[in-house]
């Protein structure tokens, strides 16, 4: 990280005065070393692991035995920081003394004095030096700058290609403030992120290898509380200039604290659309690598999620990475990998930390441009994930769609287990698709109380695929599961609202599950009232409003 050159020039300033004492026994003592600070006080903006640079010069006539430098925090005790010793013949000396501004150490707002005292080789010392400053912003810049003709508030680092760290108890986005993230920027431990209702905040397209992120790292909070008609956005800043794509930045990350505490508290997002992300930040050498839109990492079920769209992302849409967090109301719209994929939070050697246990309520993804690469399903189940979902939509680009090999939902091997009720998966192409595909269904099956479980569902309209393919076909056959192949008539891709609602109806009571769901009569996300078109929170594939 670069330093931040800062410069304090510190004179040792020895004055003998040889006064000969003419027929006078006394005998001549010379001072010790003299301090003075030349600048008086200073003012840093630091950042993480940054530096701050003092050059010293000292002189003695007896010589410079040691420089000794102490500071105290906020009027306290002094510390020792260091002692540099020299030989005796150490007359001069010029020392460039470099602070490490370390957030073990230091944080937000902390006044520190540094003292520097000089010893001579006979073990005096005079007046000590001081000099003092106070660290105003730890470890982000918040700087004033355009773009496309409009004025932005940006949030980054304090040096290119490193990380900006948001700390304090609360740092407020406003809505009178157009917000910009360059590269990576995190929320820290014990920081609470708070959006107020209509803010927008954009993603700087920049750097292709450090793309725009905010992360939200365990132990701090995010409060964005949309509403319905003034919604919270996340996007692109090239919305307001050549147009966006997705992968256009990566977007929003919220890691919790699940695993020592299923019940923790990240916060809550109501209301709230992130647009035009998906651009790997984990492998930025190989361009070819996706993130998700919301990615949930050992998030806890203390967080609150409801009315959440991810719109046109690159790799996923939502993202549970382990944890415990439930989640209603979500609404992923072409994202080019998964709408929504499930599996395990690793660590760094790729060691499972824990899998998925959530649960999730009314949840739509829908692709109608066919986008993306084949082989992928709109939802993916992996490893030890262990969720239990329902009133889920999920809707392809249609039978007729030909380009790519794309399904509903494909469950890669879970050791976990996944109990899914009251699906609607449609609309699916005729290249090699599925509406249902499990690699690890119940052998022998279990029921619809078992570990594994797909039911009271509809699954159709899948071109010359397989409606249930693989182990998934144990649905199909054994009517304990009550799933239903019968197409719903005039059905098309991106529906969410049917008219003849009655071809909905399924009265199986979702309370016997678990408490937690609200109890339907009816399959899918969205039955006689869509609550994705009540405000003006929610797209349309095109873009529009719904």
């Amino acid at each position: 990280m670069r330093s931040t050159a800062l410069s304090f020039i510190l004179g040792f300033v020895v004055v003998s005065a040889l006064l000969l004492a003419c027929n006078r026994d006394d005998e001549f003592k010379p001072q010790g070393p003299r301090t003075s600070v030349i600048g008086g006080s200073r003012t840093l903006i630091i950042s993480l692991n940054d530096t701050a640079e003092f050059n010293i010069l000292a002189e003695a006539v007896r010589g410079i035995r040691n420089i000794t430098v102490e500071q105290s925090i906020n009027n306290g005790l002094r510390q020792r920081l260091t002692q540099i010793s020299y030989g005796p013949d150490a007359f001069s000396v010029n020392l460039r003394y470099t602070l490490l501004i370390d957030s073990l150490q230091y944080s937000q707002f902390d006044e520190v004095t540094l003292y520097f005292t000089g010893t001579d080789n006979e073990g005096n010392t005079t007046n000590t030096s001081t000099t003092n400053f106070q660290i105003l912003s730890v470890f982000s810049k918040v700087t004033d700058t355009t773009y496309f003709n409009t004025n932005f508030r940006m949030i980054s680092a304090p040096t290119d290609g490193a990380k900006g760290l948001i700390q304090g108890d609360t740092f407020t986005m406003d809505a009178a403030t157009n917000w910009l993230i360059k590269g990576t920027v995190e929320v820290d431990r014990g920081t609470t992120l708070l959006i107020e209702p209509g803010t927008k905040i954009y993603g700087l397209v920049g750097d292709p290898l450090s793309p725009a992120y905010l992360s939200l790292l365990a132990g701090s909070k995010i409060i964005a509380l949309g509403e319905k008609d003034n919604p919270i956005v996340f996007t692109s800043d090239r919305t307001l200039g050549p147009g966006a794509t997705p992968g256009d930045w990566t977007g929003v990350k919220i890691e919790g604290e699940a695993s020592l505490n299923p019940a923790s508290n990240s916060g809550q997002m109501r209301y709230v659309r992130i647009e035009f992300g998906g651009k790997s930040v984990d492998f930025p050498s190989v361009l070819t690598e996706v993130d998700a839109g919301l990615r949930l990492a050992e998030v806890g079920n203390g967080t609150d999620l409801s009315y959440l769209q991810v719109f046109r992302s690159r790799g996923q849409g939502f993202r549970f990475n382990g944890g415990t967090v439930n989640a209603r109301y979500l609404v992923a719209i072409d994202c080019n990998n998964n709408c929504f994929r499930i599996d395990d939070e690793e660590d760094e050697n790729n060691v499972r930390i824990s899998a998925w246990t959530g649960k999730g309520q009314f949840w739509i993804g829908s692709t109608p441009s066919a986008t993306g690469a084949s082989g992928l399903a709109d939802m993916d189940v992996r490893d030890g994930s262990n969720s239990t979902l329902a009133n889920v939509s999920l809707l392809g680009p249609g039978a007729a769609n030909t380009s790519i090999e794309k399904g509903g939902i494909r469950i890669r091997n879970t050791i976990g287990g996944y109990r899914f009720y009251k699906f609607l998966v449609a609309h699916y192409g005729s290249f090699n698709a599925w509406g249902v595909r499990a690699d690890a269904a119940p052998n022998p099956p279990t029921g619809i109380n078992g570990s594994k479980v797909v039911a009271h569902s509809r699954v159709y309209e899948v071109g010359t695929g397989q409606l249930f393919r693989n182990d998934a076909a144990v649905f199909a056959s054994d009517p304990q599961y009550v799933n239903s192949q019968t197409p719903i008539s005039g059905s098309t891709p991106n529906q969410f609202v049917f008219a003849n609602t009655s071809d909905l109806f399924n009265n199986f009571d979702l309370t016997t599950i678990d408490p937690w769901f609200v109890n339907t009569n009816y399959l899918g996300a969205v039955f006689s009232i869509d609550w994705t078109a009540d405000g003006s929170w929610c797209k349309n594939a095109d873009g529009s409003i719904r």
